[in-house]
């Protein structure tokens, strides 16, 4: 009797597990993003997952961060719909991006391969609008800033993103939004994100 009870509980242990893999894998799982209309001719699918880009004009960047956005200073702070978006446009299976002042893969050599190449300086979100400020290592590091918007549905549109390399890095959303502003983030050429 007892062996037959062992069995019968493994058997149900093993349905709850696939259940709850099956839940998550479908509530989780990462999803291409939507691009604006006016983007959509330009990327092909086999390179939407890193060459999200938009460029916008001046008058736009200067309102880009318009709001009352609450600051975010570490990963978890990021909605799992946030992360999936920034996965897909970062071309990564899975999320991985490094909190503040953790380490990260800081140059092109490889010193301890399981390091994320990027990292969180900070985030921000305002009603439907995030965006994602963060350091990217490799032959040079460069700041770089992503911003989207959720739809009710919870899904993510890229709306802009921006790269600079060779100025004081921003450390306050206010220097963030001066520094979009007046151009020190490019959108000129589609770039690894």
């Amino acid at each position: 009797m007892t062996r037959i009870n062992m069995r019968l509980g493994l058997l149900m242990a093993g349905v709850v597990f696939i259940a709850g893999a099956v839940y998550f894998h479908r509530r989780f799982v990462v999803k291409p993003l939507s691009l604006p209309a006016a983007d959509s001719t330009e990327l092909t699918h086999s390179d939407l997952a890193y060459k999200f880009h938009r460029t916008i004009s001046t008058s736009e960047k200067q309102h880009i961060l318009d709001g009352n956005f609450a600051i975010i200073t570490s990963t978890e702070g990021l909605s799992q719909p946030v992360k999936n978006a920034f996965a897909t446009i970062t071309g990564v299976k899975s999320f991985a991006l490094a909190d503040p002042n953790q380490k990260y893969q800081v140059t092109d050599v490889i010193g301890l391969p399981r390091l994320p190449s990027r990292r969180l300086i900070f985030a921000g979100v305002c009603e439907s609008r995030w965006f994602i400020y963060y350091e990217h290592g490799g032959i040079g590091v460069s700041n770089r800033i992503l911003v989207l918007d959720a739809a009710p549905d919870n899904s993510m549109r890229f709306v802009w993103g921006g790269i600079g390399f060779g100025f004081e890095k921003p450390t306050t959303l206010a220097d963030l939004r001066a520094a979009i502003a007046t151009g020190k983030f490019a959108d000129n050429h589609a770039v690894y994100w």
